[in-house]
């Protein structure tokens, strides 16, 4: 829910400064591109929401820790740098 004014800032501000003269991007993709930034984000919350109420916090908490022991696996190997 903190992301929708965030997003919403950044894609207005981007929208203003796609009006000054010379600019290489048009306001009409910059303004539908925050449109659709914000359904989606509104969506996502939605769905999270609705997920969370029926099933809790737990599939969230598998998912968090199976994705760091993958990123720790990864580390350990050297596929990925810590850098």
């Amino acid at each position: 829910l903190l992301a929708i004014p965030a997003v919403m800032a950044s894609g207005f501000y981007q929208l203003y400064r796609s009006w000054e003269l010379g600019s290489p991007i048009a306001p009409g993709p910059t303004a539908l591109a925050t449109l659709i930034a914000f359904v989606v984000g509104y969506g996502v919350i939605v769905w999270f929401l609705r997920l969370v109420s029926t099933r809790g916090y737990m599939p969230f908490v598998v998912y968090r820790v199976a994705l760091g022991c993958v990123v720790l696996v990864l580390l350990a190997t050297g596929v990925l740098s810590a850098t």
